[in-house]
């Protein structure tokens, strides 16, 4: 009986509508200056918070591993006027190429 009561093509069109990570989109984003600068402020907190959280992880992978992984893993000479910032495989070849010249 509620089939009878349902406007299924009114639910699907609602359902269209609907977030789905399927296919995203954004919402809300004309807000006042003020407002806008309220939230950016909401989210400095947790923002600030994201390198001791991955340190925290990194140093559990360390401990389970053995590895050295840091934030930042510094390789060169102390006195170094230029400094190369790289990350992923690069960071070898980068290392190595320094450690040669």
């Amino acid at each position: 009986e509620l089939k009878k009561l349902l406007d299924y093509d009114q639910l699907n069109a609602f359902r269209k509508n609907a977030l789905n990570p399927e296919h995203p989109y954004e919402r809300g984003t004309t807000v006042n200056p003020d407002n806008f600068f309220q939230c950016k402020e909401a989210a400095n907190e947790k923002i600030a918070s994201i390198p001791g959280v991955v340190q925290h992880y990194m140093d559990e992978i360390n401990t389970l591993t053995g590895r050295d992984y840091k934030l930042f893993n510094y390789s060169g000479a102390p006195d170094a006027e230029v400094v190369v910032v790289v990350m992923c495989p690069a960071a070898e070849t980068v290392r190595d190429t320094v450690d040669y010249l």
